[in-house]
């Protein structure tokens, strides 16, 4: 799948945008502040309902508008020939309305079955150094796209809905008048139930998330060998990276065990402190985190390589299944030896991709003029354009 064509109404500072992009490699060129991001988070909307900038999206409508809107025409996943048109509509209530072929997609999840998308963003770095919660959304994302023909998503609704009986249940005890050590067979009989279930779907889950990041660590050193590729920084030993999946409770105890010895102390908090929801994935070298090892660059290299072989794994599991790739700002958060190496990779994965850059020139240096195409951002107006005049803005 690709997108054919592209059309934004009301976004930010993007009035009335309407563009047809290329299979492959599209530039979106302009100066700081005339929509080259804001066209990202517009695709970013279409993808998933959300934008990668703001949590409330009333800050997406363009000024005087009263809705934003963005439609894509797309070829069909199993039938290319075929063309589909897929739309979603922001309200200043904060509502959203979503229609492939004049059907409504009930749930976000029926827009990222429609297009996945992968984001290399300046923040992204914090994928590396931030809270654990970042790590399970990109686990999660890449495994929803991944394991989409397995039971990968059963598992994880039977795990989450068995988590929020037993946390409801802890809640109510919580606040029960009697004390703790009270009404305790009726209590231990409740949790015991809920315990056994959770047990069950964690061993399940975190099964299926081992298999998956041997699936990641497999790609991604296949990805630094591939000499014509030339991904491998210059700076770190790129084969010393370790992934490793912490699964969310001690080793060597299952957890039903574990949620029994922590259980005075759940109902104390009111939620289950261990268990899938909890995981995370450690990323170091040399024995040592890389957000304490690693240089703000080195952080940027990685996070490039990490984001390159998601998109990967999803080309290979979704086929010509729709995938797009936006890389914001690409050569000024990456040196351009390293940006030019991550965009001849996703040439070679054949993965349609936006890449914002503010330096016409670079652009000029790297753009494939019969493959390619091309677009120059300035005041919220996108054209289409085979070079860019200017050295740079």
């Amino acid at each position: 799948m690709a997108i054919v064509k592209l059309e934004i109404s009301d976004f930010r500072n993007l009035k009335a945008v309407e563009i047809a992009p290329a299979q492959g490699l599209n530039w979106v060129v302009g100066p700081n502040g005339s929509g080259k991001t804001s066209l990202l988070e517009a695709l970013h909307l279409l993808a998933t309902g959300k934008s990668f900038r703001a949590n409330n999206l009333r800050s997406c409508i363009r000024g005087g508008a009263k809705t934003c809107r963005v439609v894509c025409l797309k070829n069909a996943a199993a039938y290319p020939d075929v063309i589909q048109r897929l739309g979603v509509e922001r309200d200043l209530s904060g509502g959203v309305r979503a229609v492939l072929d004049q059907l409504e997609v009930t749930k976000l999840s029926g827009l990222a079955n429609q297009i996945a998308v992968c984001t290399l963003l300046p923040d992204s770095i914090n994928l590396l150094i931030g809270d654990p919660s970042l790590r399970r959304e990109f686990l999660g994302w890449s495994m929803f796209h991944v394991e989409h023909n397995s039971d990968y998503l059963q598992v994880l609704r039977d795990y989450r809905f068995s988590l929020q009986q037993r946390n409801a249940l802890l809640r109510r005890l919580n606040g029960s008048e009697l004390p703790l050590s009270g009404n305790e067979a009726i209590r231990s009989k409740e949790l015991d139930g809920w315990d056994r279930q959770l047990g069950k779907f964690a061993l399940k889950l975190d099964e299926r998330r081992s298999h998956f990041m041997t699936l990641f660590r497999e790609r991604y050193f296949s990805l630094i060998s591939k000499e014509q590729l030339n991904l491998r920084s210059s700076s770190y030993s790129s084969n010393e990276v370790h992934f490793e999946l912490l699964r969310g409770w001690p080793d060597g105890v299952s957890l039903e065990d574990a949620l029994a010895e922590a259980r005075m102390r759940d109902i104390e908090r009111g939620f289950t402190g261990s268990g899938p929801h909890r995981a995370d994935i450690r990323i170091s070298y040399a024995g040592k985190p890389v957000r304490d090892y690693f240089s703000r660059g080195q952080l940027k290299h990685l996070i490039s390589i990490c984001v390159l072989v998601q998109a990967d794994l999803i080309r290979s599991s979704r086929g010509k299944d729709g995938l797009v790739f936006i890389f914001d700002d690409a050569f000024a958060e990456l040196d351009e030896n390293h940006a030019s190496s991550v965009l001849a990779a996703l040439r070679s994965i054949s993965v349609q991709t936006f890449v914002t850059t503010s330096d016409a020139a670079v652009a000029n240096r790297h753009v494939d003029a019969i493959q390619d195409r091309m677009f120059h951002v300035e005041h919220g107006d996108v054209q289409m354009s085979v070079s860019i005049p200017k050295e740079n803005y």
